[in-house]
């Protein structure tokens, strides 16, 4: 799908907060009071007929039978403006429908949300493309073996100016040598070999971290290093934002409230987002998807 010559890096991961639902999963909430709920309903009314009463409903003007709240924030993922991240309150500055902490522009209208994938099941990946296996389960998507170099899985959906998130958790990673960068990657207007950007945190030689953006284009292969402070072994979690907005291409690397990023220009964009493991096995727990205005 792409050249495998450029150093890998690694992408990040913002986890999210642990909020026990009925059955005591932290990790992906889908609050049911079943089988009470019906009656519930009936009595207490039912504003989106989903079958929740509006007392107990997480979005009690949308339709959301699951009740999903990946964030745990008790606002449910179809009305959550940012479903991926814990906010006591939604802020949209601009007004679009996209909570400032997740918008690639919050000040400036025009963005739209493409996608949010929560990994709940495995239906949310069906017929996404790739060249090895990826799993859903426990609420994550999880793949790449130390042993393989480049494991990546996508959606044939393409996008022009993304603006993606994703939250990444490190499961195993190689021993880095000069030819071996363990990393989870991020790529953005994928459109095979000769067109990508990633986004990429990786375990290089002797022990060094670095954050990476890297460019390929027609014309262009520029990768942008930068070191990395945050851990990065495994059991970490990490947050990634790429983005390929006003001709600049950003990935920016997350860990708890310290953040890295590394940018350089950008030319031709439009593709897809892929998902990604060099020499590692890793999940990623969300995906979030926008298209900005230019």
């Amino acid at each position: 799908m792409r050249a495998l010559w450029f150093v890998l890096a690694g992408c990040s991961f913002q986890p999210r907060a642990a909020s026990l639902d009925a059955a005591g999963d932290a990790r992906h909430d889908a609050i049911h009071d079943a089988p009470g709920d019906a009656t519930d309903a009936a009595q207490n009314g039912d504003s989106d007929g989903d079958g929740i009463a509006n007392s107990s409903d997480n979005c009690p003007t949308i339709a959301n039978p699951d009740q999903h709240d990946h964030d745990g924030d008790g606002r449910g993922d179809a009305c959550d403006l940012c479903p991926h991240i814990n906010e006591a309150v939604d802020v949209d500055t601009d007004g679009d429908g996209i909570g400032d902490a997740c918008d690639p522009r919050p000040s400036t209208a025009g963005d739209i949300k493409k996608a949010f994938f929560g990994f709940y099941d495995a239906s949310e990946t069906q017929g996404w493309l790739g060249n090895t296996t990826w799993t859903v389960a426990n609420g994550v998507l999880t793949g790449g073996s130390t042993n393989i170099g480049l494991s990546y899985t996508y959606a044939s959906t393409q996008y022009q100016h993304a603006f993606v998130q994703v939250g990444v958790h490190l499961n195993q990673l190689a021993n880095p040598t000069g030819s071996v960068s363990p990393a989870a990657l991020l790529y953005n207007g994928d459109a095979g070999g000769t067109q990508y950007y990633a986004c990429e945190a990786a375990l290089e030689n002797q022990g060094a971290k670095t954050v990476d953006a890297t460019a390929v284009y027609p014309g262009t292969s520029n990768v942008t290093p930068q070191t990395w402070p945050g851990t990065l072994a495994a059991g970490s979690d990490l947050m990634y934002t790429d983005s390929i907005t006003g001709g600049m291409h950003t990935c920016t690397v997350s860990q708890g409230t310290l953040t890295i990023s590394a940018a350089q220009s950008a030319g031709p964009n439009t593709g897809v987002v892929s998902l990604a493991a060099a020499n590692a096995n890793v999940s990623y727990d969300y995906l979030w998807i926008v298209v900005a205005g230019s």
